[in-house]
């Protein structure tokens, strides 16, 4: 797997939370250059990053993928989402949208391979509630 040319900048538009582990930040890639303003990671990356942001209580609310070439991401047009129910309480909600978001990546990356990423789309509780 190729690894991501961008460097990140401090000041970035898209919002994460304020203790957000400069470890999976690192390994993040800015998608500036097709006019998103957000992040995207690898298969593996973006596996612990669901996790740490699933533990800390945002729902996965869907995701993006993008693949990397030579000159930089394309945008592939694949997507997910995952929505509310409105009798799920919102801790199951996050555990589903988690469930919803490994499966499409895991079955993605073995169906296309490594050279893609994922971008999250991700919510609280207080947008919800």
């Amino acid at each position: 797997m190729k690894s991501c040319w961008c460097r990140l900048e401090l000041n970035h538009h898209f919002s994460l939370p304020n203790d957000y582990p400069e470890e999976l930040l690192s390994k993040a890639c800015r998608l500036d250059s097709v006019g998103v303003h957000n992040y995207v990671w690898g298969k593996d990356d973006a596996l612990k990053v669901m996790d740490y942001l699933t533990k800390i209580g945002f729902a996965i609310l869907g995701g993006d993928v993008y693949r990397l070439e030579n000159d930089g991401f394309r945008v592939t047009y694949d997507n997910w989402y995952c929505n509310k129910d409105d009798n799920e309480t919102w801790d199951e909600y996050v555990l589903k949208s988690k469930k919803i978001a490994i499966g499409y990546i895991e079955k993605y990356s073995e169906k296309h391979g490594l050279s893609y990423y994922y971008a999250l789309v991700i919510g609280d509780a207080s947008k919800y509630i």
